[in-house]
C-alpha cells in the first residue's frame, strides 16, 4: 500500500519520524548526511539497530541487487567514468561524442529507460519523427554499444540498478512490513518504479516535497507520478532579506555582525543555520571571525586527501615513473632524491629549463633512473595494487591503507586496464576522499552545504556566495527540455532533466520546507577580486526586499584598529613591539645596515641602486637570485646577448664585412651553442631561438649596410675595440667622486664593465658606442643624462680616459652615442667640436663643446657620489624612484615600501 504524505516543514516530519520509526521499519534517505541527521532525531534507539534499519537508496538498492541474485554487479560513477574513457579509446566514435562529461550525462539518463520495459516504446518514439532521430539516435546507439561492454564485464551502472532488479520474476524484497522513503528532491524517475513494485508488498511511505514547491521545480515531478491526485498545500512563506558586500571579506564582516545581533536577541545557536554552494572556499576565513566574536561552528575541519604533501609527492612519483608528468611533477620528485641539494645552481637552472617548456627524453636524463612499467600494457587491479605498493615511500602507512580500502571496495579482478588509467582511477577516487583534521564544536551554529539541510530546525538561515557561478551549472546533454517534456507526454515516463541549477532547488527546498528568515548574501567580488554576477534566484527573492546593513563592528575590525597601547607587556615590552610592527609596516626606518658594502660596482649597479635601494641590496649585498620562469616570448636580454657576440665576432673574423649568408648562419649557430653567451639554456629552448634567427639577420643585414655606409663617409675612423673591458676602482677622493686605475683610498670599491665597441679617429681620439635593439623612450638626449641618471656613457667616457680599458692607452672621448641594430642608425649621444670633423654630423648627436660636456659629466658625478655615500653606509630602505616599477618587481612582496602597504 502506497502512502504520501506531503510535507510542508521539518515540524510536519517529526512526529512521523516518532510515529513510524521500529524494528520492522526501514528508513531510505538520500545521502549520508541525512541518515546521520535521522540517526541524531532516535535518541531512543540504540545505534546499531537503527544503523541497521536506516539506509540510503544507493545501499538499498544494491542490496537488493544481491539478494535477488542479478548476475552483475554495481560499480561507482568514478569507476563509471575509467570504464567510460577506456571504452572511447577502443571504440571508434564521431567527434560530436568528444565531450566525454556531456556522454556520461547522458548515459546516467538513459540506460534506466534501456534496461526497462518501455526500452521498444522508447525506440519506436526516437523513430517517429525526423528531427529527433537525427538530434538523438546516434547518441542513444553509442550508449547502447556502451551499455553492452558493461554488460560483458558483468557491471551495471547507478542509475541502472533498478531497471536490472525490476526485470525479474520474483523478487525479493526482504522482510521489512514498512518502507519509508525520504528523499526530498533527490528522488529519480527509476526510483519510482521501485517504489511502486515496492507497495504492491508492503507497507511504503514517501515523505514528499509540499505541492507548490513541485509545480515551481520539474526536479520534484517524480512525486506526481505517485500520486495522482497530487496536489494542494499551502506554500511556506519565508521572510527574505538580502546582503550585498563589494568584496567577500566584506561580505563575512558583515554574516558575522548578522550572526551575533540575532545571538543578542536570544536566538539559540541551534536555530541558526549557514549554508553555501562552496563552504569549504568560505571555511578558514568564516571561521577566524567567528572565534574572535566566541561563536561556536558545528563543522568539522577537514581537508582534500590530494592536498595532503605526502600524497601529492607520492603521485609525482607515480607520474614521473609512467611518463606523464609535468615540470611540478618533476620538481617534487627531484627534490625527495636530494637532487638540488648536491648542486646549488641546480634548482635555479631547472626553473629557468622546465617551468614552462620541457619533454619528457630532456627528464629522463635529469631522473637517472628507467621504470619496468610500461603505461600503455594492461594490467590487471591486483597488479596495480602491486605497483602502488612499490611506489609508496613513506614510512607511515595509515594514509596508503585508507587508499586501498578505498580502491578495494570497488575491487573488480576480471578488469584489465592499462596501467596509465588504472592511475587516472586512483585520481578520481582520490577526488572525493576527505582527510579530518578536528571535529566540530558540538552544539554550535550549524555550516553545511545545500543539500544537507534537511532534518534541522532551524529558524535562521544564512545563504553565502549567491553568484551566478556557484549556483548554476551548464546543462550538458543532447535532451532537451522539449525532448523531456514530450517523452513525459507521449509515453508517460518521466525522464528527469540534467538539471542545471541543482544547488539553488537546495535552498529553495530549505526556504519553503520551514518557517524561517533567510539572509541571502551575495559579493560583487570573488576571492582574487575578480567581478562575478549574482545569480537569477537572488535577484528575485531580494527584489523589493530590505537589505541588512550591519549596526554594529565585529570584534575583528575592532581588535584590528586598537593602539599598540593595549598590549599589556610592561614598559619595555610594549616599546620593543611597537617598535617592529612600526618597522614591519614601514612606520618607522629599518636602522642601516652596520658594515660597509665591500663588493664589485658596475654602471648597472649605479642605476639598480637609483631605481630602488632595496633592489640593490638583495641583488648586490644578499646575492639573490632573480628568480623568472622562462618565458617563451621573445626575451630582450637574451636576444642581446646573442646580437652583441654576433657583431663582436662579425666585425672581428670579417673585417671587410664581406660575408656570405651561410658563413652567417654558421657564426649564428656557433653563438647558440657557446655556453659563455647563452648560459646553460636546454637544447630545446634554443630551438626555439633558431626559428628568430631569419628576423635577427634581417636585422644584422640592416646594421652591415649602414656600417658600410658610414665607413665610405668616416674614412679615418676605425674600429679600436669590441667588448672593451674596464677594470679599476671607483671611489672618493677628497671631495671627487673618482674612477681610477689603483684604490686611493679605503672607501675605494671595484669598478668593472663592457663597452660594446670603441672607434679611434686619427687624431687618436676615441668615440665609444653602445649596441641598442632599437630605439626607446629612455633613452633622453645628452642634456637630460643628470635629470634622467644615464650614467652608463659618462662612466665608460671617464674610464677610457683615466686608462681602465684594457689594452687601450689614456686619450679623451670626443663622441658617445647608441647603434640601433634594427635601422643601423645612430643617435642619443654627443659629439663634441673641438676634434678635426672625423666623428661629427652624425644623425640624433648632440655637437658641445668641451666646457658643456664637463658641466654635464660633474652634475652625473654629484649624483653618482651620493649615490656611492649611501652604498657605503648601508642605506637600503625601499624608495623606489618610480613606484611603477613595484608592479613587476621581484621583491615587493618582501620589502614592505609604505606605498605598498
Amino acid at each position: 500500500m502506497l502512502n504520501v504524505h506531503k510535507i510542508q516543514s521539518i515540524d510536519d516530519k517529526i512526529p512521523l519520524v516518532t510515529e513510524l520509526f521500529d524494528e520492522e521499519t526501514l528508513w531510505v534517505v538520500s545521502t549520508a548526511e541525512a541518515k546521520r541527521n535521522l540517526l541524531n532525531l532516535l535518541p531512543r534507539h540504540e545505534g546499531v539497530v537503527a544503523t541497521k534499519n536506516i539506509l540510503r537508496a544507493s545501499e538499498y538498492w544494491t542490496w537488493l541487487l544481491q539478494m535477488n541474485r542479478v548476475d552483475c554487479q554495481p560499480i561507482s560513477d568514478s569507476f563509471f567514468f575509467v570504464l567510460l574513457e577506456h571504452w572511447y579509446k577502443k571504440a571508434e566514435v564521431g567527434v560530436e561524442f568528444r565531450d566525454i562529461e556531456k556522454f556520461k550525462t547522458f548515459c546516467d539518463q538513459i540506460f534506466p529507460v534501456l534496461i526497462s520495459a518501455e526500452k521498444e516504446l522508447f525506440l519506436d518514439w526516437l523513430e517517429s519523427e525526423d528531427d529527433r532521430k537525427v538530434r538523438l539516435g546516434p547518441w542513444v546507439d553509442q550508449a547502447t554499444a556502451f551499455l553492452r561492454e558493461l554488460k560483458s564485464f558483468g557491471f551495471v551502472s547507478r542509475s541502472a540498478m533498478i531497471g536490472e532488479i525490476l526485470r525479474g520474476d520474483h523478487l525479493y524484497f526482504g522482510n521489512y512490513k514498512r518502507i519509508v522513503f525520504d528523499l526530498g528532491n533527490e528522488i529519480q524517475a527509476e526510483e519510482v518504479q521501485m517504489i511502486e513494485e515496492l507497495a504492491r508488498r508492503a507497507d511504503v511511505f514517501v515523505l514528499a516535497p509540499e505541492a507548490s514547491f513541485i509545480a515551481s521545480y520539474r526536479t520534484g515531478k517524480c512525486y506526481q507520478k505517485l500520486d495522482t491526485e497530487y496536489g494542494g498545500g499551502k506554500k511556506c512563506e519565508s521572510e527574505v532579506v538580502g546582503l550585498r558586500a563589494a568584496g567577500v571579506l566584506v561580505e563575512i564582516k558583515q554574516i558575522t555582525s548578522y550572526v551575533r545581533e540575532l545571538l543578542d536577541k536570544g536566538v539559540a545557536l541551534s536555530e541558526i543555520a549557514l549554508t553555501s554552494a562552496e563552504p569549504e572556499a568560505y571555511w578558514d576565513m568564516l571561521k577566524k571571525h567567528f572565534d574572535v566574536e566566541g561563536i561556536p561552528l558545528e563543522k568539522s575541519v577537514v581537508t582534500k586527501v590530494s592536498s595532503l604533501p605526502v600524497f601529492q609527492n607520492w603521485i609525482s612519483h607515480i607520474k614521473v615513473l609512467l611518463r606523464h608528468y609535468t615540470a611540478g611533477d618533476l620538481e617534487s620528485f627531484l627534490s625527495e632524491k636530494n637532487y638540488f641539494s648536491r648542486d646549488r645552481k641546480a634548482y635555479v637552472l631547472f626553473k629557468k629549463n622546465f617551468s614552462r617548456f620541457y619533454d619528457m627524453e630532456r627528464g629522463e636524463e635529469i631522473i637517472g633512473e628507467k621504470t619496468t612499467w610500461d603505461p600503455e600494457v594492461s594490467i590487471l587491479f591486483s597488479d596495480f595494487i602491486s605497483f602502488l605498493y612499490a611506489t609508496w615511500k613513506d614510512s607511515d602507512y595509515s594514509l596508503f591503507n585508507k587508499l586501498i580500502d578505498a580502491l578495494i571496495k570497488d575491487f573488480k579482478e576480471q578488469v584489465s586496464l592499462p596501467l596509465l588509467e588504472w592511475h587516472n582511477y586512483l585520481l578520481l577516487l582520490v577526488s572525493r576522499l576527505e582527510n579530518r583534521i578536528e571535529p566540530g564544536s558540538k552544539g554550535g551554529i550549524s555550516f553545511t552545504s545545500c543539500h544537507q539541510l534537511d532534518y534541522h530546525p532551524y529558524k535562521h538561515l544564512i545563504v553565502l556566495g549567491c553568484h551566478r557561478g556557484a549556483m548554476q551549472s551548464t546543462s550538458r546533454s543532447p535532451f532537451s527540455l522539449e525532448d523531456v517534456t514530450r517523452l513525459d507526454n507521449d509515453l508517460g515516463y518521466y525522464l528527469p532533466p540534467f538539471e542545471d541549477k541543482k544547488v539553488e532547488i537546495d535552498i529553495r527546498w530549505a526556504m519553503t520546507s520551514q518557517k524561517v528568515t533567510t539572509l541571502l548574501s551575495f559579493s560583487e567580488t570573488d576571492f582574487n577580486s575578480d567581478p562575478i554576477v549574482a545569480s537569477q534566484m537572488w535577484l528575485e527573492l531580494t527584489q523589493g526586499k530590505s537589505f541588512y546593513e550591519s549596526s554594529r563592528v565585529p570584534r575583528w575590525d575592532a581588535i584590528m584598529r586598537q593602539s599598540l597601547d593595549v598590549f599589556t607587556l610592561g614598559d619595555n615590552g610594549s616599546s620593543l613591539v611597537r617598535e617592529k610592527l612600526g618597522r614591519e609596516t614601514s612606520a618607522e626606518k629599518w636602522p642601516d645596515l652596520q658594515s660597509p658594502f665591500q663588493g664589485r660596482l658596475s654602471a648597472s649597479s649605479f642605476n639598480r641602486y637609483h631605481q630602488c635601494p632595496f633592489i640593490f641590496m638583495a641583488e648586490k649585498v644578499f646575492l639573490l637570485p632573480e628568480m623568472k620562469e622562462f618565458d617563451l616570448e621573445i626575451d630582450v636580454l637574451f636576444q642581446g646577448n646573442i646580437l652583441h657576440k654576433i657583431l663582436e665576432l662579425l666585425l672581428g673574423d670579417y673585417p671587410n664585412l664581406d660575408f656570405s649568408d651561410a658563413q652567417l648562419m654558421e657564426l649564428y649557430h656557433r653563438v647558440l651553442n657557446d655556453p659563455e653567451t647563452t648560459g646553460n639554456v636546454s637544447p630545446d629552448i634554443l630551438q626555439y631561438w633558431q626559428k628568430e634567427r631569419f628576423r635577427h639577420f634581417i636585422m644584422i643585414r640592416r646594421f652591415i649596410e649602414a656600417e658600410k655606409q658610414w665607413r665610405a663617409e668616416k674614412p679615418h675612423v676605425r674600429v679600436v675595440a669590441l667588448e672593451g673591458e674596464i677594470k679599476g676602482f671607483v671611489g672618493i677622493d677628497g671631495e671627487r667622486f673618482v674612477l681610477s686605475q689603483e684604490k686611493m683610498n679605503v672607501t675605494f670599491l671595484p669598478f668593472s664593465g663592457r663597452i660594446d665597441r670603441i672607434d679611434i679617429n686619427r687624431a687618436g681620439e676615441y668615440g665609444i658606442y653602445d649596441y641598442k635593439t632599437s630605439k626607446h623612450a629612455d633613452l633622453k638626449a645628452f642634456d637630460r643624462w643628470p635629470e634622467t641618471f644615464q650614467v652608463q656613457m659618462p662612466l665608460y667616457a671617464e674610464a677610457l680616459e683615466n686608462g681602465l680599458v684594457d689594452k687601450l692607452s689614456p686619450a679623451s672621448v670626443v663622441m658617445a652615442a647608441y647603434i640601433f641594430l634594427k635601422d643601423g642608425t645612430r643617435g642619443s649621444g654627443f659629439v663634441t667640436t673641438d676634434t678635426n670633423g672625423d666623428f661629427s654630423q652624425s644623425q640624433g648627436k648632440r655637437v658641445v663643446n668641451r666646457e658643456e660636456r664637463e658641466e654635464v659629466f660633474q652634475q652625473i658625478n654629484d649624483k653618482l657620489k651620493n649615490v656611492f655615500q649611501k652604498i657605503q653606509t648601508g642605506e637600503y630602505t625601499p624608495h623606489p624612484e618610480d613606484e611603477e616599477i613595484c608592479t613587476n618587481c621581484n621583491w615587493r612582496k618582501t620589502c614592505r615600501a609604505p606605498h605598498l602597504r
